[in-house]
């Protein structure tokens, strides 16, 4: 597992310059945000307050707008436990076995579809190109509360995970 997060932390390393370009090439304002992933961000502010902690300043923070099909489209990556200045269990984002992330693809002008609702462990990163199409998220899934992890000893399974043919392709690590 530590050589999981060696991995892991060395690729974010890499890829965060990629990651901000993305987002700055085809943002959204956060007006026109879903109203699921605007609604998640306020519970997660809320529950935020409501732990004595500080919400993000950023009205984007947990936000990352991606193009999953290269198709031009903004799809959202939303990871919302970042509306908070540190992981709050509580206000829907993260629990013990650790935090949602949620993947809408905009499937017309201004309306968009959940394809993605998973609890990730937070060491996860993403590898998008510098015109925000989506290649990869290596992430970490608990045996606690995900079937899709076999292992018998209640631990995690990492995974690489692609979008193809408007679909999710699981590749575990092993």
């Amino acid at each position: 597992m530590n050589a999981t997060k060696a991995f892991g932390a060395a690729l974010v390393a890499l890829l965060i310059p990629h990651l901000a370009m993305a987002t700055s090439l085809q943002g959204l304002e956060p007006s026109e945000y879903p109203a699921e992933v605007a609604t998640a961000l306020e519970d997660v502010r809320k529950g935020c307050r409501e732990a004595g902690q500080q919400p993000s300043e950023d009205p984007q923070a947990g936000v990352t707008i991606i193009d999953l099909d290269r198709d031009g489209s903004r799809d959202i990556l939303l990871d919302a436990w970042h509306a908070c200045d540190v992981p709050v269990k509580g206000g829907g984002a993260c629990n013990t076995a650790g935090c949602i992330i949620q993947i809408f693809k905009q499937v017309a002008p201004h309306r968009w579809k959940m394809v993605l609702d998973e609890t990730l462990l937070m060491d996860w990163f993403l590898s998008v190109s510098e015109e925000g199409h989506f290649r990869l998220m290596a992430l970490s899934v608990s045996r606690k509360i995900s079937d899709r992890c076999p292992d018998p000893s209640g631990g995690t399974c990492d995974y690489l995970l692609y979008w193809k043919h408007k679909r999710w392709v699981w590749d575990r690590i092993r």
